[in-house]
Formats: structure tokens, sequence, C-alpha cells
């Protein structure tokens, strides 16, 4: 019975069909994409009430822990693309949170700093963030969220070493055991 299903899946991948891991990959990375979306919109309804949308709460966090930054020293700690951050900068800065200022010891470098206003939403943005992952968890174990995010740093580290491999660069992806934090935001 065994060698009959073996040879079924044999044949249907080579005729292209997902069988097996190949389709619990594909129903993995729907997973993904769909709680993140579902996480981007709960954190929304929670940012809202603040005048604040998914995404600039990153911003807003990264400039209270780090304190002022370029631009471009933004984009890459956050994984964003420069007009993408440019976008953000620029409407957080006409709704007062954010202003840009010349450098002190650089006066060609353009510094992205919190306003006294911008420092007052951080305790909401970070309220909103922790209520968010509250709802996601909900009825989740401590060791089932140990594995996920296990796994989920797994699926990070290997979707990034793709993207290295595919700049001319050698990466190896992670096995069982192997997971690290990597920094990156999901």
């Amino acid at each position: 019975m065994k060698k009959n299903r073996k040879r079924g899946e044999k044949k249907a991948a080579t005729a292209g069909i997902n069988t097996g891991r190949d389709a619990r990959a594909g129903a993995v990375l729907a997973a993904i994409a769909q709680v993140a979306r579902s996480s981007r919109t709960t954190l929304n309804q929670c940012l809202s009430a603040h005048g604040l949308y998914a995404g600039q709460d990153q911003l807003m966090l990264a400039l209270a822990q780090k304190g002022s930054q370029t631009a471009g020293a933004l984009a890459q700690m956050l994984g964003v693309r420069a007009p993408t951050l440019t976008r953000s900068i620029t409407r957080l800065a006409a709704q007062g949170l954010v202003r840009r200022a010349v450098s002190p010891e650089d006066g060609r470098l353009t510094l992205i700093e919190l306003t006294e206003q911008g420092k007052g939403k951080i305790s909401a943005i970070e309220a909103a963030q922790k209520e968010t992952a509250a709802l996601a968890l909900t009825g989740l174990k401590n060791k089932d969220i140990r594995r996920l995010l296990d796994s989920l740093a797994v699926i990070d580290m290997n979707l990034a070493g793709a993207s290295i491999r595919s700049e001319g660069q050698e990466a190896e992806p992670k096995v069982d055991g192997e997971a690290e934090k990597t920094g990156r935001a999901p």
C-alpha cells in the first residue's frame, strides 16, 4: 500500500502536482500571510484611536529607542525602502509627531526625531501592540508560543537566506534546533 502511494506521489510530483510537504508548505505560507493581514488590521484598529497606522508604530518606536536617525538608517533598521519611509515620515511630520533636523555633527545630514507630542504617543503605541498580541495569542500555551516563535525564526532565516542567495551570495537555510532571533520585523 505504501509503495503504491509513494509511486502516486512521485508521478504527481513529476506532473507538477503538489503533494505532501509541497502542499503543506503552500498552506503554511498562506496561513502566515493571512495572520500578517489579520494582525495588521487589528493593530490598525488599535492605533487608529491615536491617529496612527500600522508601520508608523515601528518607526516611532525605533526613534524612541535609538534616538534621532537619518532616514537611510531608519529604512535599513526597519527593513523598508526609502520611498516608503519618506511617506511615513512626511505623514508623521504633518501630524507634529516627528521633525526633520540638521545633524549637529554633520550639517549635510538630516535627522528624523520625535517631537514631544510624538514622545507622548509611545505609551499608546506600546499598549496597542500589547492588545494586538494578547488577542493573537489567546488560547495558546507558553510552550506553543515558544514553538511558534522558533518555527517562524527558522522560516524567516530561510527566506532571508533565499534573498541573499538571489543577490549572488551564499547562505544556508537553518534546520531543526538552529533557530535564532533574526532581529527582522515579521
